[in-house]
């Protein structure tokens, strides 16, 4: 098995369980498999898209811009 494909099943995992605490109401729980997933070198939308959707709500702007500035710095 690839290095790329181990990667991106521990991403969809991490995301399945960040999923369920958000739905659960446990933020601090998701935000924290969500910010584990962007910090890896691999262009994963969900957890980008569902990290800037939380700061927002919060209106953790601070956060937020720093979640789009690693977008774009992996998405390049």
């Amino acid at each position: 098995m690839g290095k790329n494909y181990r990667l991106a099943i521990r991403v969809d995992e991490r995301n399945d369980e960040a999923r369920r605490a958000e739905q659960a109401g446990n933020l601090s729980k998701a935000i924290k498999l969500y910010e584990q997933n962007i910090k890896e070198n691999y262009a994963d939308q969900v957890a980008f898209e569902r990290l800037m959707i939380i700061y927002r709500k919060q209106k953790d702007y601070k956060d937020e811009l720093r979640v789009i500035n690693r977008g774009v710095e992996l998405f390049k």
